[in-house]
């Protein structure tokens, strides 16, 4: 059972990706990201039984003529992926980028709308729409030859607390 509260508490867990990610993706017809979010909806299927799941899908919103927009434009995606125990990966894999293609077509409409126009039961144990978060970020670059010769690097900080029960957060 849960909580009647959600519970706010976030842990970290660093890994590598596999080597060779990048070509199995090729093969697939897809990207990396595609392939690490089914594999993630087979591990959860694996886990829980469950053959139908909506994941929430991190989204950078950003297109080509947004280059003028100042400010961030991200939102989250609900993707609805039916992992079944008997289908294949690459049939996981096909299936996924077209739920994820479908679901970016439609990256604009506001996720605060979408809560309101769907309303989910109330529940404070959990978040309104997903419980389980993906997000998939570009390697970040070194930026060098600032002023001065100043170089900067991301840095990552632990927040401490986390929203969702899993979020799965890839960097290459």
């Amino acid at each position: 059972t849960r909580d009647a509260v959600h519970v706010y508490e976030e842990r970290t867990v660093s890994f590598t990706l596999p080597a060779g990610l990048d070509t199995a993706a090729g093969r697939l017809g897809t990207g990396v990201p595609e392939v690490a979010l089914a594999a993630l909806a087979a591990v959860l299927q694996w886990y829980t039984g469950q053959e139908d799941m909506v994941l929430g899908l991190s989204h950078p919103g950003r297109r080509e003529d947004d280059r003028h927009v100042v400010g961030p434009l991200a939102n989250f995606l609900p993707v609805r992926l039916r992992p079944r125990a008997d289908a294949t990966f690459a049939q996981l894999v096909a299936d996924t980028t077209a739920e994820v293609r479908h679901a970016t077509e439609h990256d604009r409409a506001p996720f605060d709308e979408l809560v309101r126009l769907v309303d989910p039961s109330k529940d404070m144990s959990r978040t309104a729409l997903f419980d389980v978060l993906f997000s998939y970020a570009p390697a970040a670059p070194r930026l060098d030859g600032g002023p001065g010769g100043v170089t900067a690097e991301p840095v990552t900080v632990p927040g401490g607390h986390g929203k969702y029960d899993l979020h799965l957060f890839l960097q290459p």
